[in-house]
């Protein structure tokens, strides 16, 4: 916070002085435009002669554009330092709504993994928290975990036991599959 208040101070001060100094500079060019200006002051600057009206005026004119110039440059600057403070912001702020949808994705993962009544359902739920875990690499190890909770706590039923002598069903059969492709993956993407 320290340095955005500095970042914004300084360059209002800088403004401040630049304005102050382009004023002084304006009211010594219309000083030495008027025709009554005085020779000693064009020999207080070092000219003298029949061109020294003309080279006061033109040092006038010089150093007013250089002002003008610093002026602009400040302001730029700082236009500069919003524009990043704003995508800066605005950056934050799509990371936060990304952050809130894979939660969502999480969350709806889990309610379709775990429920009752459909295996379409919790077959979808399982794809959902696959693609999650495949979309973010902090989700991996989470998945991981909820996939083979799922089986574990599904193949200890007594009813799937019964139906899944001789070979596990095909939901769960889908599940090992997507669990093998993960691990695959996870070793394929292992830098050698």
């Amino acid at each position: 916070m320290r340095k955005a208040v500095d970042t914004v101070a300084k360059p209002a001060a800088l403004l401040s002085m630049l304005g102050a100094l382009l004023v002084v500079l304006f009211v010594a060019f219309a000083a030495a435009m008027s025709s009554e200006a005085p020779t000693w002051a064009f020999r207080l600057l070092g000219v003298a002669g029949e061109g020294a009206k003309l080279t006061v005026l033109e040092f006038f004119g010089i150093a007013m554009g250089g002002v003008v110039l610093a002026i602009q440059a400040v302001t730029a600057h700082r236009r500069a330092v919003a524009m990043e403070d704003t995508a800066r912001e605005q950056a934050n702020a799509v990371l936060k709504t990304e952050q809130g949808q894979r939660q969502e994705r999480l969350k709806n993962g889990i309610e379709h993994l775990g429920h009752e009544s459909s295996d379409m359902i919790r077959l979808g739920g399982a794809y959902e928290l696959f693609h999650l875990a495949k979309d973010d690499k902090g989700f991996r190890e989470t998945v991981t975990h909820m996939l083979e909770s799922h089986i574990r706590e599904t193949t200890r039923k007594a009813e799937y036991r019964a139906e899944g002598e001789s070979e596990p069903a095909i939901g769960i059969q889908r599940l090992l599959r997507l669990l093998a492709e993960k691990e695959r993956k996870e070793v394929n993407d292992v830098p050698g």
